[in-house]
């Protein structure tokens, strides 16, 4: 990442979200040399990715609690 140097371990999905946006909001703001703007796409894709790498776990874990649950029913 170029902003911000920041161990994808412990970020959380609200930060990422947010950091995300934020990458969003300066591309769209306009006012930035191709260089910079770059840079903030670059950003924005490595915050996506983290979105949903995520999501994707969460949604895993809670197709596990899912499915255990399912069976215990049975």
């Amino acid at each position: 990442m170029t902003e911000d140097n920041i161990n994808k371990e412990k970020i959380t999905f609200e930060e990422a979200y947010a950091k995300l946006k934020e990458a969003g909001e300066k591309l769209e703001a306009g006012d930035t040399t191709l260089e910079d703007a770059m840079k903030h796409y670059e950003d924005g894709v490595e915050y996506y990715k983290m979105c949903k790498d995520i999501l994707d776990e969460a949604k895993q874990k809670i197709e596990e609690f899912s499915e255990k649950g399912d069976s215990k029913n049975d």
